[in-house]
């Protein structure tokens, strides 16, 4: 190792790259270069894979010139020779197909994993796979999840966002690591904590918030079905849908009058904002195991979760204790839930600050400091 040792960031996938040098980079990443840029004793670069096509239109990606970036950028290819060329001391790589093959390539190699063969099935499910289709993505994808697990073991440290990628790799990992990946800085959790506990008890319909991608695999039908379900019981409460996508004409025309479609909203001047003030419970009715930042970001808003029994969820409600876990797929299950808990406030209020305790573990900074100090330890 180099007296200044050396960190190198390798991005998933082809980065935009304009004629100026510009970058077509999204806000949560730049902030991740930063985190490590202030953690890591050393250099910091990113490695990337120059496309120099038109970018997609994608809300929260923007052009960005890597000058103003924390990182170093170095726009020479995610190759095992660029990364060797670059003497990197340990390398992060994510545990995607073509990126696995960079493991070696550094001093040392940490893969950060989301998603198993498992998961990705299951994704693939919900978007309407039957027959034949149906057979090809299930063993695909079992064969998928054996190459991740066999780059895994191979790799020196492995970090892991959540619990799908845990019980699939870290937890049998000699260097296994578990972290959440969200935008919540622990000043932010510590003054929504505040604010809730601040508010006067509230004996009104219950308000409930739903976000996401309005895309199959988030579910957001099931939370315009439970308000539906909620008002046939004569249930008093609300629900809020945060995000945009293709089935948003499907979901307006089946919401009836408890429901609001708010869109795409900004995350730091309005979502947070929002959920703090004005949401009792976040229903996460995700259908597949997703290793979504909604996750902590609700519990980190002090709002609890009702969310459907997948991997993420069920894991992540043991560890925080931060709300309740409903039968997957059924609106009904998740109305059961909600009419009991309209006449349980208290259990409510117990589930929020459960909710903002986990979460001031768990703040960004805090997960930065324990992904970084491993890479430090590696590299000594």
């Amino acid at each position: 190792m180099s007296s200044v040792p050396h960190l190198v960031l390798v991005q998933p996938g082809a980065a935009h790259v304009r004629a100026d040098g510009a970058l077509w980079i999204d806000s949560k990443s730049t902030t991740g270069f930063t985190a490590y840029a202030q953690r890591f004793p050393g250099q910091v670069t990113l490695l990337v894979d120059a496309d120099p096509a038109p970018p997609p239109v994608e809300e929260g990606v923007a052009w960005v010139d890597p000058a103003t970036l924390a990182v170093a950028v170095d726009l020479g290819g995610a190759t095992p020779q660029r990364l060797r060329e670059l003497r990197a001391d340990v390398a992060l790589l994510p545990m995607t197909t073509g990126r696995t093959e960079l493991i070696g390539a550094a001093r040392r190699s940490v893969v950060v994993a989301e998603h198993s063969g498992r998961s990705r099935y299951e994704m693939a499910l919900a978007g309407g796979l039957t027959g034949l289709d149906r057979t090809r993505a299930r063993l695909g994808f079992a064969r998928w999840g054996r190459q991740m697990a066999t780059a895994a073991a191979r790799a020196d440290a492995v970090q892991c966002n959540g619990w799908v990628a845990w019980e699939a790799y870290g937890a049998r990992h000699r260097r296994g690591l578990r972290f959440y990946d969200h935008r919540l800085p622990g000043s932010l959790i510590d003054t929504a904590a505040a604010t809730r506990s601040a508010a006067p008890a509230r004996s009104g319909p219950l308000r409930l918030g739903f976000s996401g991608r309005l895309i199959p695999i988030k579910g957001p039908r099931y939370a315009v079905d439970l308000a539906t379900e909620l008002a046939r019981r004569g249930v008093q409460a609300s629900m809020t849908l945060y995000g945009w996508g293709p089935l948003r004409e499907e979901l307006a025309d089946a919401a009836g009058p408890t429901v609001t479609l708010r869109g795409l909203v900004d995350f730091a001047t309005t979502w947070v904002e929002e959920v703090t003030h004005e949401v009792d419970i976040m229903v996460l009715p995700y259908v597949q195991s997703d290793p979504a930042g909604t996750y902590a970001e609700s519990l980190g808003v002090g709002a609890p979760i009702l969310g459907f029994d997948n991997t993420a969820w069920r894991g992540l409600h043991g560890e925080s204790g931060a709300g309740w876990v409903s039968p997957a797929r059924t609106a009904a299950a998740l109305a059961d839930v909600v009419e009991r808990l309209a006449g349980e406030r208290g259990e409510i209020i117990a589930a929020s600050r459960a909710a903002s305790a986990f979460m001031r573990a768990h703040s960004l900074e805090a997960e930065f400091d324990r992904r970084v100090s491993q890479l430090v330890e590696l590299v000594r």
